[in-house]
């Protein structure tokens, strides 16, 4: 399973499950900064498992101060400048395992985050990027439900086989008990057999005492 991160911070906005991306705003380094969120209704599992396989072909994200980042990585879809990214994945609640944000932050080669209301088109690109996710996390989705149905399987696989060795195993206490059992009617069978004959004998020397 690979390693979940998740970033810890408060969001400018209500999360609602959404078909698209929006701006907003999130908090990195305690400063409100312009950001490209995305709310979805896959786990943050799957999320950030979306995010790593979308984001595979920049090379790997190191962690700086609660985000993923990518730094000057160049993206066309974005824009023709390189670039640094920052991704954070959040759930809704700690209680909701179904819905997370997913939330990118823009910034240039001297690591200044663009605004949103300065860069208007470099944003309007960014959300349509963010949108992209869509299929990734929908994909990565689906590898945790297999993953997990497939243990269910085997879990219930071998439970089945516990089953089936302990009725066999059952079968053959059944079987030593009826011969157990069968032994035992032969052995009070001829225990009365002898009983019979020592009263017999016993019989036998009393009537030969003299009076």
């Amino acid at each position: 399973m690979k390693k979940i991160f998740v970033g810890v911070f408060a969001f400018a906005f209500y999360f609602t499950a959404s078909a698209q991306s929006e701006t907003g705003t999130a908090s990195f380094s305690k400063s409100a900064e312009s950001a490209v969120i995305y709310n979805m209704a896959h786990s943050d599992e799957a999320v950030s498992n979306g995010l790593e396989n979308k984001m595979n072909k920049w090379g790997k994200a190191k962690k700086a101060k609660g985000y993923l980042m990518y730094r000057n990585v160049l993206i066309s879809e974005i824009s023709k400048e390189p670039v640094t990214l920052y991704f954070s994945v959040d759930k809704k609640s700690s209680k909701d395992n179904g819905n997370a944000t997913l939330t990118m932050l823009i910034a240039n080669e001297h690591d200044r985050f663009y605004k949103a209301d300065e860069h208007q088109e470099m944003f309007g690109k960014a959300k349509e990027f963010l949108n992209g996710f869509k299929e990734p996390v929908e994909a990565a989705d689906l590898e945790l439900k297999i993953t997990s149905q497939d243990e269910s399987v085997k879990k219930n696989d071998k439970k089945l086989k516990k089953l089936r060795d302990d009725s066999i195993d059952n079968d053959k206490q059944k079987k030593k008990l009826e011969e157990k059992i069968a032994q035992n009617a032969k052995d009070i069978e001829q225990q009365e057999k002898d009983l019979a004959t020592q009263k017999e004998q016993l019989d036998g020397l009393i009537k030969k005492r003299k009076n």
